[in-house]
């Protein structure tokens, strides 16, 4: 797949392979423990995908990743398999 982005009078192609910017879905914070499964609605993770359960993001980090001092966010929940549309 080729994607173009716009910005000002240039243009940037990127070639991007199906697939490769799919995220890992760490199934489960990395300082208590708690599951996170895919679909989980209070996963939380920065830019570089480290995975927090949203206590720890709140509570002990104050939203700021204390691996990499990024901002901690909601992780977009993956449908689960078996779900139809």
């Amino acid at each position: 797949m080729k994607l173009r982005v716009f910005g000002g009078n240039r243009v940037f192609g990127l070639n991007l392979e199906l697939g490769a910017m799919a995220m890992e879905m760490k199934g489960e914070c990395e300082r208590c423990g708690r599951e996170l499964p895919s679909d989980s609605m209070e996963a939380m993770i920065c830019s570089y995908e480290c995975t927090f359960c949203e206590d720890c993001a709140y509570e002990v980090f104050n939203e700021i990743c204390p691996n990499c001092g990024g901002e901690l966010r909601y992780r977009p929940p993956r449908k689960l398999a078996d779900e139809s549309d």
